[in-house]
């Protein structure tokens, strides 16, 4: 069972897992800032909004705005709360590894 089981986020609202990078394409990022606010796994998904339809799902991995929600720390893990707005764009296949 994993954190967001046990989590469900208010409507519109995501919960994510920001996700490590070592290397985007062929270029080996630094150690610091192989932790990316830019690529995460989407872990809880709320309730469709009466403006909003949720279209993520749990399970995704996404691409999210730097600053996209309320960093919490749960356990010793990091996770975020965000709005769905802050995704960009839903990856289809690992291009990030």
């Amino acid at each position: 069972m994993s954190i967001g089981d046990n989590i469900k986020p208010l409507p519109g609202k995501v919960m994510l897992q920001p996700l490590l990078v070592e290397k985007v394409g062929s270029i080996y990022l630094p150690e610091d800032q192989q932790r990316s606010a830019f690529q995460s796994k989407v872990l809880a998904v709320g309730e469709d909004t009466k403006n909003e339809k949720m279209v993520v799902k749990k399970g995704d991995i996404v691409f999210n705005t730097r600053l996209a929600g309320t960093p919490v720390n749960i356990e010793g893990e990091d996770y975020m709360f965000a709005e769905q707005k802050n995704i960009l764009a839903i990856i289809k296949e690992e291009i990030c590894q």
